[in-house]
């Protein structure tokens, strides 16, 4: 099943108490709005929710973007299925895309081109680094092992942005899942990290300081209705 859907923020906010950790979605107004990405369509309606959060080791331009479309993972069983996200594994998750000193990685990056939709989502390997786009195809990124899922998250709770238009989202992460976040953004200050719905990066803030309480929000332009849709499936309710 393919679903268009409606792109979710003109901003998107990581937050502890005070906003550690900032982004702008880039400004960038898809081409074809039909093809833009609800986060909440993101998670497989055949299994566990994937939010996973990956360090950023690089990112680019798309030079043609196309607009995103995304299809509902499912259980890969045909030999035909089996071997295209073989490929894709091959050319978008190789271990050496960690070494950025590799000359061969800003080669793969820049030959990457978008898909309008991806046929690794729900395929990839989260101890893998990972090649994909942003939710319109707007941004290439080379993304390193996943150290941060939401299985590592005791609540989500949808509320009204006070700050803002739009709702946020409320992340409070269990004691491991604090302490692994603390300890990325103690070491990460001024990289950036990428929050994944399934293979795309719907935000990739930069971290201004550590994030030492164990809450996060993500807020931007989604109606109430989808930020507690987003934040059920986060949860698994």
């Amino acid at each position: 099943m393919t679903r268009s859907l409606p792109r979710a923020a003109a901003s998107v906010v990581l937050a502890a108490a005070l906003t550690a950790c900032t982004t702008q979605l880039g400004g960038h107004q898809s081409p074809d709005p039909s093809a833009q990405v609800d986060p909440a369509g993101q998670l497989s309606a055949t299994g566990a929710p994937k939010l996973r959060f990956r360090p950023v080791l690089a990112t680019t331009a798309q030079n043609r973007p196309t607009g995103r479309q995304q299809v509902e993972p499912t259980k890969a069983t045909t030999p035909e299925r089996l071997r295209e996200i073989a490929d894709e594994k091959k050319t978008r998750q190789g271990a050496d895309l960690s070494n950025r000193d590799d000359p061969a990685y800003q080669v793969v990056l820049q030959a990457y081109e978008c898909p309008a939709t991806d046929p690794l989502t729900g395929e990839d390997d989260p101890a893998l680094p990972l090649i994909t786009c942003n939710q319109d195809n707007t941004e290439k990124y080379v993304l390193g092992p996943v150290f941060l899922d939401n299985t590592q998250v005791s609540s989500s709770v949808a509320s009204v942005d006070q700050q803002g238009a739009g709702s946020v989202i409320t992340l409070k992460f269990t004691d491991q899942g604090t302490k692994v976040w603390a300890d990325f953004t103690t070491a990460n200050v001024q990289e950036q990290v990428a929050l994944v719905f399934n293979t795309t990066t719907i935000s990739a803030p930069t971290i201004n300081e550590p994030i030492l309480g164990g809450t996060t929000q993500i807020s931007g332009a989604f109606t109430l209705p989808e930020a507690k849709r987003l934040a059920d499936q986060i949860a698994g309710r």
